[in-house]
């Protein structure tokens, strides 16, 4: 089944700025959203992910309550809810297998959905920038793709990526939003930035250098909540990590300048030299 805007089919075979212009809908969201100051969220009631991983949750939750995620340059971060149940998944995409990515998240969600009768599945773009590799405008095409190739009707309700989450300062080029949060219970969504990124914020982090397959990890919750990420599960990852200090060793600009994905725009903004060095 198709991924939809307006109840019609999106052209994937037209370029995203035609898209844009047949909904103009879709670019004044992506304003109001962009216009929001970013919002301190605390931890108590915040599941954080992670560049690679996913969480999803249902309203019924009694220990999460906000689903977030940051410092997104070229990624996009996506948000997929389900409006009869109120299951919603949150994931750091970078396109590194971007298919695989899309197909775990919708299954996740639609198994928190099997008894609902009504609700429709609808989905959440936001990050990205104008970068000079065009890393963004490729992960935005491969997302709109493997949405549109997914069994069920996906609704596209907010698109604020790339050239609709961009800002030019001196001749570069820089994201307007790095992150974002959701709320589980209102489905609110609005920029954020999180002071706490753990449990084990830096050796999260780490998996991402390695590039293993996807993989699911149940963190508990009576079912109704799932922290994913690829490699191995996060605990056994972790404890891995920790055997190989060298992993978490490297300078701030060792990571900034060999790892990432935009190194200027990151370089210049020095979240990448402030987490990790």
């Amino acid at each position: 089944m198709p991924l939809l805007v307006n109840g019609a089919r999106v052209d994937l075979s037209r370029p995203t700025g035609d898209m844009i212009r047949a909904h103009p809908h879709l670019e004044e969201k992506a304003k109001l959203l962009r216009s929001q100051p970013a919002q301190t969220v605390e931890p108590k009631g915040l599941l954080y992910v992670q560049q690679r991983e996913f969480a999803v949750t249902t309203p019924k939750d009694g220990s999460v309550s906000i689903l977030g995620s940051d410092d997104a340059t070229t990624c996009h971060i996506v948000v997929l809810r389900h409006t009869g149940s109120g299951a919603t998944c949150l994931t750091h995409c970078d396109g590194s297998d971007t298919e695989t990515e899309v197909s775990l998240i919708m299954s996740s969600v639609k198994s928190l959905s099997n008894t609902t009768g009504c609700g429709r599945l609808e989905v959440h773009l936001v990050g990205g920038f104008n970068d000079d590799r065009q890393l963004s405008q490729k992960l935005t095409n491969q997302l709109l793709r493997a949405f549109d190739l997914q069994p069920d009707d996906v609704h596209l309700v907010t698109f604020c990526v790339t050239e609709l989450n961009d800002r030019e300062e001196q001749d570069i080029h820089f994201p307007i939003i790095y992150g974002i949060a959701v709320n589980v219970k209102t489905a609110e969504i609005f920029p954020a930035t999180f002071p706490e990124k753990g449990p084990d914020e830096d050796l999260r982090s780490a998996h991402v250098l390695t590039g293993a397959p996807v993989s699911k990890n149940n963190m508990g919750g009576g079912g109704k909540r799932y922290f994913c990420q690829k490699g191995r599960p996060v605990g056994t990852n972790i404890q891995s990590l920790r055997k190989q200090n060298s992993l978490v060793a490297f300078s701030g600009f060792w990571v900034c300048c060999y790892c990432l994905m935009s190194r200027l725009s990151e370089l210049v903004q020095g979240t990448a030299v402030g987490r990790k060095g």
